[in-house]
């Protein structure tokens, strides 16, 4: 918050969802003023209750981060510095919405994909 300024979490602060469903970014937007949508992926598999074992290395998860709705917002590259921190890897997206909605990434438009 500014110096001078009073203001509630809620109109001042961003939240970011990690939560499954399509209707998380929506949902929070009635109550947030700035909200940002993620997706993650990891390598991992569930072998037991408290045993999740992921052979990836450097970096154990992935995820994709974008402001809802679609735009881009600096904070982001604050949020994607500070996963890096703790080795996991996020990419700014300015439209969270196709990753949200696809199994895959989309491609790049240096990559061919294939069925």
């Amino acid at each position: 918050m500014a110096a001078g300024r009073a203001g509630v979490a809620a109109t001042e602060l961003p939240v970011l969802t990690l939560q499954n469903g399509l209707d998380s970014e929506r949902s929070a937007l009635r109550r947030f003023a700035t909200v940002f949508g993620a997706v993650s992926w990891s390598p991992a598999s569930h072998l037991r209750p408290g045993e999740v074992v992921s052979p990836a290395a450097s970096v154990v998860e992935v995820f994709w981060a974008g402001h809802y709705p679609s735009r881009t917002d600096r904070r982001l590259d604050e949020v994607a510095a500070d996963f890096a921190a703790a080795h996991l890897s996020l990419e700014v997206v300015p439209d969270i919405g196709p990753r949200r909605r696809t199994p895959r990434p989309a491609p790049s438009p240096t990559r061919t994909s294939r069925p």
